[in-house]
């Protein structure tokens, strides 16, 4: 993904990360990797976890050395740079007071980092095959978990209640239909076509809120708002305080 991010907008913006290859992280690194990279053992075979490296500027948190009319101006580069993504169908998902950082030794020079969360289009990740109901579902709780809770767009509760909603319905049907037993082929068969039926209503709604209200490109404007709304107050606030 990265890869395509960089090829599409390093002309309109320079400092995008560039994607420069992979690297193995040793076994035991900082005891937290998500995978094991040991011998192996019985039943959980040995494997190597990579990260994607990248080479970028470095940025600097934006802290008490930052004005307020710096601050403004950074976010109003901000507002541009999210729009450029948009236009070109990509959805940052993940802005933060880490991510979003000025060029170091610069005063107000915007640097965006972790394009880890970044989706495009509004496909399925890596699986072209899901089906439509699914995919919208995966779409959804996966915008839901991506995003920084306090800079989390209003919509996204709408549609993670839509994902638990769906779930907790699919997981009704299947028990209901399971414990159809002692019964002929063809009364089963209609008492599971009508029970299936029954719940379409809630599993429409539920699709909807969660198509509705998940993988807007509005919403990362949303999240810079809260963004600038935060760190306007830190800069307010004394640091004795």
């Amino acid at each position: 993904m990265l890869s395509c991010i960089y090829e599409e907008l390093k002309s309109e913006l320079p400092l995008i990360p560039e994607p420069i290859g992979t690297a193995d992280i040793p076994a035991g690194f900082q005891d937290t990797t998500s995978e094991r990279t040991t011998q192996g053992s019985e039943g959980f075979p040995a494997r190597t976890v990579s990260v994607l490296v990248t080479r970028q500027c470095l940025g600097d948190h934006i802290g008490s050395q930052v004005s307020q009319h710096d601050l403004v101006d950074i976010h109003a580069q901000l507002a541009y740079q999210l729009l450029i993504f948009a236009g070109r169908e990509y959805h940052y998902r993940d802005l933060n007071d880490g991510n979003i950082r000025i060029l170091r030794g610069s005063d107000n020079t915007l640097l965006i980092v972790d394009f880890g969360n970044v989706r495009k289009n509004l496909s399925a990740r890596g699986d072209a095959a899901t089906p439509d109901a699914e995919a919208t579902i995966d779409r959804a709780a996966d915008d839901s978990r991506s995003a920084t809770l306090e800079f989390l767009p209003v919509c996204s509760s709408d549609a993670e209640k839509g994902v638990r909603q769906w779930n907790a319905k699919i997981d009704n049907l299947i028990r209901e239909v399971s414990e159809l037993a002692g019964i002929t082929r063809a009364t089963r068969l209609r008492q599971a076509r009508q029970a299936i039926l029954n719940k379409l209503p809630t599993l429409r709604d539920s699709l909807r809120k969660a198509s509705v209200n998940s993988h807007r490109y509005i919403d990362d404007l949303e999240s810079a708002a809260y963004l600038q709304l935060w760190q306007v107050s830190e800069l307010s606030i004394p640091s004795k305080c």
